[in-house]
Parts: structure tokens; sequence; C-alpha cells
């Protein structure tokens, strides 16, 4: 689109005129010489002492990008037609489409903050056109705040893109054991302070569990305990799993335990809800792929190449 970009300051000198303009969608100046209905040639023949400011009135057309600087941030609009109001005090009038009535300066880059320091009535703003345009189609979202939005649904596509991947199994290369050692690390970083292991098969089949973690707290004599029942499911989980690790019980006093599931396969809020009534905490592909996208950096070379997921995944650049 091929249109301009001006900077359009209204004094406040003279009354409250920059309300005035957003109540009325329109923009105006003061000079009073038929700026809105003559060409420069012709105002500056009637006004020999026209300055170069006022002649820029003439230079803004329709479709143009008006920013008029608005108490601690901007309003931007588009510019329709000129009009010459003999209703109003200040008669060069360009009526302006408002896209926001305010938005804030301390959300615009740099550059266009420094710009905004320019104490005359018009500046052209064409070298910001980048910067008006991104706000324009981001419909005003700050450019922090976009950013942060496009972190979040890339980390939402990401987690989608890990958990199918998980569950589908066909590029992980973990044998069943291996799995289990590669959610015993990621607990533990996920869970900081948590240190665990890895039951062997026998003890696994009397007390239910793959994994136990511990937490130690001595000033208050206690112990925080998970245990935790691995399967490596593609399409939906079994409820076996659940079945299992309800074998495994505390009794001590002075430990607080929780039974917890980690499957690959699909799981939905009814399974969830299910298992808890049995005191079991589930973990899907998606909560497994949370963790994941969270702790990838601190996740040890082995298991990711045994993930198999960083060709997979989106990478935002800050």
């Amino acid at each position: 689109m091929n249109r301009n970009y001006w900077l359009f300051r209204v004094s406040e000198k003279w009354g409250k005129r920059i309300d005035f303009c957003k109540e009325n969608n329109l923009i105006y100046c003061g000079w009073n010489i038929g700026l809105s209905s003559k060409t420069p040639k012709e105002v500056l023949i009637e006004n020999p002492w026209a300055s170069r400011m006022a002649i820029k009135f003439c230079h803004i057309q329709e479709g143009d990008v008006i920013i008029m600087p608005n108490y601690g941030g901007i309003a931007i609009g588009i510019a329709k037609k000129k009009q010459l109001r003999e209703d109003l005090d200040w008669k060069d009038t360009l009526n302006v489409n408002w896209l926001t009535k305010w938005y804030p300066r301390k959300d615009l880059s740099s550059k266009f903050q420094s710009r905004l320091k320019f104490r005359g009535t018009f500046l052209n703003l064409a070298d910001l056109k980048s910067d008006i345009e991104t706000l324009i189609s981001s419909d005003f979202v700050s450019l922090s705040e976009s950013f942060n939005q496009k972190i979040e649904l890339e980390r939402e596509e990401n987690i989608k893109t890990i958990a199918e991947h998980l569950n589908k199994r066909a590029d992980i290369y973990f044998q069943d054991v291996e799995f289990e050692k590669f959610i015993l690390e990621l607990f533990k970083i996920n869970y900081n302070g948590f240190e665990g292991f890895k039951n062997d098969q026998r003890q696994e089949a009397i007390d239910g569990k793959d994994l136990s973690l511990t937490y130690a707290i001595d000033e208050l004599d206690l112990f925080l305990e998970l245990n935790i029942q691995v399967k490596q499911h593609t399409n939906k989980a079994s409820f076996g799993g659940v079945f299992q690790i309800n074998k495994s019980v505390n009794d001590d006093k002075n430990t607080l335990s929780r039974n917890i599931l980690v499957t690959s396969g699909t799981v939905d809020d009814d399974f969830k809800k299910k298992a808890l009534e049995t005191n079991v905490y589930v973990y899907g592909p998606e909560d497994i792929a949370k963790m994941i996208l969270d702790n990838y950096s601190d996740i040890s070379e082995k298991y990711l190449q045994k993930l198999n997921i960083i060709n997979r995944l989106t990478i935002i650049e800050q």
C-alpha cells in the first residue's frame, strides 16, 4: 500500500483540543488560511508569510496514516477528506478514522519514541513505516506482548508435536528400561531437589513402581515421596498402569507419598479423574512434553538423541 505517515501534533495551549479530535474523528490546526481546500501554490500566493510547516498540511492525502501524540501515548488513524469547517475556531480540518485513540508511548521502539520528541506540528514518519504497519496489523498489541503471544502459540504447537511424537514412538529410540531412566532424570530436573532410583524388576513386581523419588525436609522431619509407574504406550493409555502403581503403599507417618502413572499413551480428563479417585496422578504425553520443553537445555545429550525431536520443534528467534 502506497501511503505516507504523518506525525500531527495538536497544540493544547487553547483547551482540550486532543480530546475534541478523538471525540469528533478529526484533526485540525489553527492557521485558518485554507490549507484544507487549496494547493500549496494557492496558499503561498494568498499568504506569502505562510510557513513550510503549515504547507505540509496540504501534502497529507486521503489514506495516509496520522499519528497524534496523546497524553503519554499516541492515537493512530487513517486520513479521510479535508474540510474547511466554518463552524470551528480552527477551520482547516482533516477527518480521521481512528484505529486506536491511545497506545502507550513506552511500548514503542526507542527510535519511535525519539521521533515523538519533535515539537513541530507536522513531521513525515516514512522511516517508521515498518513499526507503524506492524502496530496496525497486530491490532495494537504491544511488541513485547505480541512476542509473548507468539512464544505461547509456538509453545502450544511444540507441546502438541512432542506429545504426538511420544505417542507414536516411530522415531523414538528408547527401550522400556531406558525410557524409565529418562523419566527419572526428567522428574529430578523438573522437581529440583528430589533424589531417586529405578527399581529392579523383582521389586517392581512387589510394590508396583518403576521409580522412586524422595525429598527430605530435615527441619520438619518430613519426607516427600513420588512413586512412579512408567508406560510406553501407543494410541490410548491402559488403566493397568493405575492398578500397578496402587500397590505402592507407605504408612510412615513422616512420609507424604504420591502415586503417579507416567504414560506416552493418550489420556483425557475422564481418565485422569478416574485415576485420581484411586489416589493416582496421571502424566500423559502432553504433560511429559511440557516438562521436556521447559527443561530441554538440562536434559542429557544421550536422551535428547533418543528423543529425536529437535528437527520437529519450531524455534523462535529472540
